[in-house]
């Protein structure tokens, strides 16, 4: 593990951190995927509206780009605020000292540990949904 924490830390030749270098590429490709996916889903799932009534076909495949807009707009502002961390992460370590940046190492690896947990209890459906 600490050998991936390392990697994903080191810089780029330009001298920006691999991680931010990564997701400034990746976040745009998500958005492209996501949004060609199922926009094209949407005019073939959804074709009883285009029979029945007059449906502008537009409507379909750009809800689909807005919601996905909205979506990568916030990993975009985790981005910069990551890239603001880490441009100040000098000064934080300073005051947090050492004890400090182990104890906040540990704080964040519990919580990435809990959203694990959580992503894979509701990929297997192991919990009933709320209301049943």
């Amino acid at each position: 593990m600490t050998d991936v924490l390392i990697e994903a830390g080191r810089l780029t030749e330009a001298g920006q951190p691999f991680v931010l270098v990564l997701f400034c590429g990746l976040i745009p490709w998500m958005t492209f995927s996501e949004t060609l996916s199922s926009a094209a889903a949407s005019i073939t799932g959804r074709a009883y509206l285009v029979k029945k009534i007059m449906f502008p076909l537009e409507i379909l495949p750009f809800t689909h780009l807005v919601a996905a807009l909205f979506t990568h707009g916030v990993l975009l502002v985790i981005l910069a605020i990551t890239y603001v961390l880490m441009l100040f992460s000098e000064p934080i370590l300073r005051v947090l000292g050492k004890n400090g940046a182990a104890i906040a190492i540990r704080v964040m690896g519990m919580v990435l540990a809990a959203f694990s947990v959580e992503l894979l209890v509701n990929a297997f459906g192991l919990l009933p949904e709320h209301g049943q």
